[in-house]
């Protein structure tokens, strides 16, 4: 079912009064809170009727929010840059909820509320006969709201018109001709003034700033800490995208994506990941199918083969290794996971260390090559892992990384959909911010490309031949945008330096 966005006027007036963080009073099915947080606002939504909010969560199921009165709101004072209240007042006490917005709002609070009918009263509406909702407590004029806007301490504010309606079409369905009424519409439109057709009021009004405030949706997080840039220790980032209680936020000097607040129990929610997904990974690891697939692999790191020693960081309970290990490398891997990797070993005798590389004891300058498949978005410190395996590698060896690339044409169509950010990845990396990583920690990059298209996909398709075809228009997309590096996941091989760096956080 197509859901129906928000009307152009209302988005246009979010965009330019709101500030970065917003609460809906009034959120209704949570088409504007979504809106909000496509436009990179921290958003959140508040509405009396339990229905509407569950029809919200079957639509965006990760949207923030809360059953609650407009005239009893559960946040602290200045919680939220903007409060909006859209057609809501008319259900409400609306002088206790104008206050009860001014209080949580920092900045201001923005109103659309019904227009009194100027030709009857809105009993009668022999104008807005149509429009016409018996659930509205009242209706307003400019000077009422005004006049209420003053009340709760709000003297600054703007109130406008909006919202043209055709009001004798309203009686199409009567003995009426269309064609006669459409010409009394044009008739009334040309002979009345154009305020009086407008249905809705908009106000923006401000309120006293405070600068002691804590925004509410980050003291609904789970214990989190804020953290600065791994990449360029910077502090200052804009809100890349808000997923339920998670927010990713991208560094205003270097554009590194991260997680930010991120939990205190990272390193828990890690491994219960990688447990439940433990079977999945062992079984894929190993299979014939893969098995080839690394193989084939492997032949791209015969040229950087001197030492014959391959490491791979994150190794899970080793298929990599295994199939590098039939093609006579000395293989050995790292792996936090330690029931993974007490598997690999008792299983397959492989060489696989439990810890974090940047705390297990390895030889310095012993390694060809070191391989990080779908791991260093996991990491908690990648740049210091990247100066150790730096450390770690032979003169001139090589890193082959391979990770979500948060630059592709997937994400910039669904940045809001949440199986693209799993709550265990910490750092969302672009081709861009990924080889500045790189040759940070002293190395050059070789080659590097990007592969893979997705659609959306809400639900499950029952013929066989439409997920062909979707799948076959994913494969097409994929080839096209592959050489402008807009492809799902990114590849990246790149050779240590002939100088060392000198990993002096280590």
């Amino acid at each position: 079912m197509k859901i129906k966005g928000p009307g152009k006027f209302k988005k246009k007036k979010l965009l330019r009064f709101s500030g970065k963080s917003i609460l809906l009073v009034g959120s209704g099915e949570g088409t504007f809170v979504h809106f909000c947080l496509t436009t990179g606002r921290l958003a959140a939504g508040v509405d009396i009727d339990f229905g509407k909010l569950k029809v919200a969560k079957e639509r965006y199921s990760t949207l923030p929010l809360i059953q609650a009165d407009a005239c009893a709101l559960p946040f602290k004072s200045n919680s939220f840059d903007t409060v909006a209240l859209l057609d809501c007042l008319e259900h409400t006490d609306d002088t206790v909820a104008i206050k009860e917005a001014a209080q949580v709002a920092r900045e201001n609070i923005l109103l659309t509320v019904p227009l009194e009918d100027s030709f009857s009263s809105p009993a009668i509406g022999l104008i807005f006969r149509g429009y016409l909702d018996r659930t509205h407590r009242q209706y307003y004029t400019v000077t009422k709201l005004a006049q209420k806007l003053r009340n709760a301490g709000l003297p600054e504010h703007k109130i406008e018109y909006f919202e043209r309606i055709r009001p004798m079409l309203i009686y199409s369905q009567g003995v009426f001709p269309r064609w006669l009424l459409r010409a009394f519409d044009v008739i009334l439109s040309l002979t009345v003034s154009k305020w009086k057709l407008c249905r809705n009021l908009f106000a923006h009004a401000m309120v006293s700033s405070s600068t002691d405030y804590a925004p509410v949706l980050e003291n609904k997080i789970m214990a989190a800490s804020k953290i600065n840039c791994n990449l360029c220790q910077g502090n200052q980032a804009n809100l890349f995208v808000q997923i339920g209680d998670t927010s990713y936020v991208r560094c205003q000097d270097c554009g590194l994506i991260y997680m930010n607040p991120r939990p205190e129990r990272v390193d828990e929610i890690n491994r219960s990941v990688m447990k439940e997904g433990l079977d999945y990974f062992t079984r894929k690891g190993f299979s014939e199918g893969h098995q080839k697939y690394y193989k084939e692999y492997l032949k791209k790191f015969r040229k950087y083969r001197k030492n014959n020693r391959l490491l791979e960081v994150g190794c899970a309970s080793g298929g990599f290794l295994y199939a590098a290990r039939s093609m006579d490398w000395e293989a050995t891997g790292v792996e936090v996971f330690s029931d993974a990797a007490t598997y690999g070993r008792e299983k397959y005798g492989l060489d696989i260390i439990a810890g974090d590389l940047l705390e297990v004891d390895l030889p310095s300058g012993a390694f060809d090559v070191v391989i990080m498949n779908q791991v260093i978005e996991h990491l908690k410190l990648p740049l210091e892992t990247l100066y150790k395996i730096n450390k770690l590698l032979a003169p001139r060896g090589v890193v082959y990384i391979h990770t979500p690339n948060y630059d592709s044409l997937t994400l910039k169509r669904y940045r809001q959909f949440p199986k693209y950010y799993p709550k265990d990845h910490l750092y969302l990396f672009t081709d861009r911010t990924l080889k500045r990583m790189l040759e940070k920690t002293g190395f050059r990059v070789i080659w590097r490309t990007s592969h893979g298209f997705s659609f959306q996909r809400t639900s499950t398709e029952n013929s066989m031949i439409k997920r062909r075809l979707l799948r076959l228009t994913e494969n097409l997309i994929g080839l096209f945008i592959e050489p402008f590096g807009a492809g799902n996941r990114i590849r990246v091989l790149a050779k240590k330096q002939d100088e060392l760096i000198s990993a002096k956080r280590l």
